[in-house]
């Protein structure tokens, strides 16, 4: 148990390091990078979505993650979100590219506060808040199996292989 703990504390020192270093502080507000995030949308931002851009919004990972100053213009990118809201029911917001499936990834955020890394060829659910997104993106840890109600929606839209989700499901 003890070692558990030690475990946990010593991969969030970790992870308050490199946020710590990518210019980040607790209390970090950046009304102005909402605004700016706004301003390149056709819909409104919602809360989830909004307080991690206004914590971690224009923030450089070092090549892993690069959370967005302003979401890019992209017909792909609005009809990926199209797609990936429909699978889940729920509206998304990108917020970054990733390298974690491969070259480039998009970081998706849906109403629930719950994480995605989807390129193209799949998705994988990352977790739920920002301290499972950086254990993931940052550190290297394996992404959380989904709620068994959440797994079901993305089984039946993606196949489920290794943890992630790939292709077309059933």
């Amino acid at each position: 148990m003890m070692e558990a703990v030690r475990k946990t504390i010593s991969i969030m020192d970790r992870i308050w390091w490199v946020l710590r270093r990518a210019g980040w502080s607790s209390g970090r507000n950046r009304p102005d990078i909402v605004e700016a995030f706004k301003a390149g949308r056709e819909d409104d931002l919602f809360p989830e979505a909004e307080r991690f851009i206004r914590q971690f919004g224009g923030m450089d990972f070092g090549g892993k993650l690069q959370i967005w100053s302003h979401p890019p213009q992209d017909h792909f990118l609005t009809n990926f979100g199209k797609r990936i809201s429909e699978v889940l029911g729920l509206r998304v917001v990108p917020l970054a590219s990733s390298n974690y499936l491969c070259c480039t990834s998009i970081l998706w955020i849906d109403e629930q506060g719950r994480f995605y890394d989807a390129d193209e060829e799949g998705m994988i659910y990352l977790g739920e808040g920002e301290a499972e997104v950086f254990t993931v993106l940052l550190m290297g840890a394996k992404p959380k199996t989904p709620a068994p109600d959440l797994r079901e929606k993305l089984e039946k839209n993606y196949k489920w292989e290794n943890g992630s989700f790939s292709g077309e499901g059933e």
